[in-house]
């Protein structure tokens, strides 16, 4: 089954299932469909007891900046984002469009940043080792100081409206395509429609589809503080996070056996106390009683959600690498290079955001689509190999700027020929099987630039 169907699971529980439709049968089906596709790569089948076993665990990616583990020390990656404001064909019947909205807007984004970045649990777990400074190393940006990224739309019918898809989202399509190139927060305006804010899972096998999501228009200023709790729960569910309750359509998995369970939010106690799910009521205190199942998690249901766990930091960072919200990221490239030591297959699509290096008698096998930082670069040490397979490297989907290329490190002083167990001396690649390489500044560099005695690979 194709991923758009969990966006229409999720959308469909959320706007309509306090009516009519039962949360377990709902919350079952979007989890099937889920985990159906955390099997699959964009348009890949990788090996399921292969590599891609380690690049799909979340605790891969956990940024706890072990300086032991490249892909746990991420750099502070910045999500891409506007603001939709959808008014009356005659302006009204939502924020106007004056400073006064720009500032709240913006205020409420320093907000969102906030909670991804610093609090602590209100049910601190004893066997947890938190991030440091409870920094999930992820923020949220509206553009550059004065030219933020807030559009106003005027649309009676768009106003009326609950999914994006319907209406708005063609119409920018049409109009604005760049826009597109940002992960989309509309505001709708009808305060009769009384449906909850609801937001887009990103897809493990469709690079193209878009995030979004969906908050209704609020008046009153005193509640930005906690509309922007409720945004920054929305951009968890754009980053791939379920919640820590039963319901929602992206319930919380409880299976201790499941790889995605999150044993830092639920194991109160080792080895398999378990509190999960988590009580989702809005008004409750979190800070009352530790280990009662009521918290401050940003993926809970209480008016204090904030924090943010190791292992759900895990998730983001791989949805970072492995799904299609990485195309809204901007960021600086990791200074920490990912080093293969070893055999490796790549069968999967992947986005780095650091230097590729392959090590002397080793061997990576690129045969599916790797997605490189546009500062970045492969290196092949001497004695290390790396294969195109059919595989396609090059930059992100909205990315402009060419990557750095390969450069196949050599020594001139060596032979150009194997030995008799078939090993090179020289760094050595190879393409195969229609295997690309595009937007590189300089798709392969035969040597070590700059280093006359490196030459030969």
């Amino acid at each position: 089954m194709k991923q758009p169907s969990i966006f229409i699971l999720t959308l469909a529980f959320i706007v309509f299932g306090h009516i009519a439709i039962s949360q377990d049968s709902i919350s079952c089906n979007l989890q099937e469909i889920y985990y159906a596709n955390h099997f699959l790569s964009g348009s890949c089948s990788p090996d399921q007891n292969g590599d891609w076993e380690t690049y799909r665990n979340m605790n891969t990616y956990i940024p706890d900046m072990n300086p032991d583990h490249p892909l746990q020390n991420p750099p502070i990656s910045t999500i891409q984002i506007n603001f939709n404001i959808i008014q009356k064909d005659d302006g009204s019947g939502n924020f106007p469009n004056n400073q006064a909205t720009n500032d709240r807007l913006k205020a409420m984004i320093e907000h969102v940043n906030s909670f991804y970045e610093h609090y602590a649990p209100s049910d601190p777990i004893s066997w947890v080792t938190e991030l440091p400074n409870f920094d999930s190393r992820i923020r949220f940006s509206l553009g550059e100081p004065g030219n933020e990224r807030i559009y106003f739309y005027q649309n009676t019918a768009a106003w009326n409206d609950t999914w994006p898809t319907t209406t708005i989202e063609p119409f920018i399509a049409q109009n604005y395509p760049e826009r597109l190139e940002q992960v989309n927060v509309y505001i709708f305006g009808n305060p009769n429609n009384n449906n909850w804010a609801h937001a887009t899972m990103p897809s493990w096998t469709d690079f193209n589809s878009t995030s979004w999501v969906v908050l209704f228009y609020w008046e009153n200023p005193g509640s930005d503080w906690s509309t922007s709790g409720t945004l920054a729960h929305e951009f968890g569910h754009n980053l791939d996070l379920l919640h820590t309750y039963h319901g929602g359509g992206a319930s919380a998995i409880c299976d201790q056996q499941d790889e995605d369970f999150l044993k830092d939010v639920f194991l109160i106690q080792l080895p398999d106390i378990s509190n999960c799910p988590h009580t989702g009521s809005w008004s409750d205190d979190p800070y009352l009683e530790n280990g009662d199942g009521i918290t401050n998690n940003l993926l809970g249901g209480t008016q204090s959600q904030k924090y943010i766990s190791p292992m759900q930091a895990g998730q983001m960072h791989r949805s970072l690498a492995i799904t299609s919200v990485r195309k809204y990221v901007k960021c600086d490239k990791s200074q920490i290079p990912l080093v293969i030591n070893g055999i490796q297959n790549w069968d999967f699509d992947m986005k780095l955001y650091r230097d590729l290096i392959i090590s002397p008698n080793s061997h990576l096998t690129i045969s599916c689509h790797l997605v490189m930082h546009p500062d970045a670069k492969i290196v092949i040490e001497p004695g290390g190999k790396l294969t195109i397979d059919g595989g396609l490297i090059g930059t992100d989907i909205f990315e402009k700027a060419p990557w750095a290329g390969i450069e196949v490190w050599g020594n001139s002083a060596a032979s150009q020929y194997p030995d008799a167990n078939g090993n090179y001396q020289q760094g050595y690649v190879e393409l195969k099987n229609g295997a690309v390489i595009e937007n590189a500044w300089e798709a392969i560099q035969p040597w070590h630039p700059g280093e006359w005695n490196e030459t030969g690979g």
